[in-house]
């Protein structure tokens, strides 16, 4: 995993960017939440994607309810502050990436811990990171 600490927001945002660019292409209902209905390419891939973004990046795994559905995304200690980053908000009509300072993003966000992800998500980040070929950085 990078250490993330001695990155400003703007530099991991395009890290962020890269990332969600190699991940966009493999979105497909073999790495969806099973029975998504798919608005968006990246519909049903919040829990997966915030679990690859949190394997490669640290930081940690937040989620709050949109729409009511159960949304995933990360939050990271920068050198410009502590923010909540979500690369799949556009799910839910919003901005692709999106970032804010830590608990203004959305309503009620709470932190995760990694034991709280089920073995199915597990297999399904998994499956997404290798057809991407993203790798955690050593």
């Amino acid at each position: 995993m990078a250490d993330v600490s001695n990155f400003d927001s703007d530099f991991l945002i395009e890290k962020l960017h890269g990332l969600r660019k190699a991940l966009e292409p493999h979105f497909s209902s073999e790495t969806a939440l099973p029975g998504t209905n798919y608005k968006m390419p990246s519909s049903g891939h919040c829990a997966v994607v915030s679990t690859i973004v949190h394997d490669l990046y640290g930081g940690d795994l937040v989620s709050t309810i949109l729409d009511n559905q159960s949304h995933w995304f990360n939050r990271f200690v920068l050198t410009d502050g502590v923010f909540d980053i979500d690369i799949t908000g556009d799910q839910f009509g919003y901005p692709i990436i999106q970032k804010s300072k830590e608990g203004t993003l959305y309503p009620n966000a709470r932190i995760r811990s990694v034991r709280e992800l089920n073995q199915e998500t597990k297999i399904r980040a998994e499956i997404l990171a290798n057809k991407a070929g993203v790798k955690k950085e050593n």
